[in-house]
């Protein structure tokens, strides 16, 4: 089984505004593939409340193999309860937005082994050991790196969220 080591704690971001949901679903695709993550949708889910208000929720496992051994991962949990909106832009046509609060929350991690090359069997019971003297002599420099990109990232989709949120303007 690979091994997950969590990059600090998870991170939230919570905003009431008038936002464009297929906009939104689009920019966070692009923002990582621009980054060459490897988008895994583990599910998509969207209902219509009794009180009319659309409940949407998704989750993601954006993931970047970095070498054979070591993935970066970014867990990432979108919710959204909002009303269609009727908008009129500044040109004076009429858009179909959404109104409401998103939430986003992203949780960083590092997971190596991803081929779970050096579990532990009967066959091999030092496969395991040499696994853990690699990662603590030898690789330690490399995971410190790996560590730096992916808190990078984070703070990065971070700010882009918050800036989206803040500057959107239907």
């Amino acid at each position: 089984m690979a091994q997950k080591d969590f990059i600090g704690p998870d991170q939230t971001i919570k905003r009431t505004l008038i936002y464009n949901q297929r906009d939104l679903y689009k920019y966070f695709l692009k923002w990582f593939e621009q980054r060459h993550y490897d988008i895994i949708e583990l599910e998509y889910d969207e209902k219509i409340l009794e009180t009319g208000v659309r409940k949407i929720n998704w989750r993601w496992i954006p993931e970047k193999k970095v070498e054979y051994y070591v993935k970066t991962i970014i867990d990432f949990r979108f919710e959204a309860r909002v009303k269609d909106v009727m908008v009129e832009d500044s040109k004076g046509h009429k858009k179909k937005m959404q109104e409401g609060s998103v939430e986003g929350k992203f949780r960083a991690y590092i997971c190596r082994d991803v081929e779970d090359d050096w579990k532990l069997n009967k066959e091999h019971p030092t496969k395991r050991l040499l696994r853990e003297m690699y990662d603590k002599l030898v690789s330690k420099k490399k995971m410190s790196k790996y560590e730096d990109e992916i808190k990078e990232d984070m703070k990065q989709i971070m700010n882009d969220l918050r800036t989206y949120v803040k500057t959107y303007k239907y």
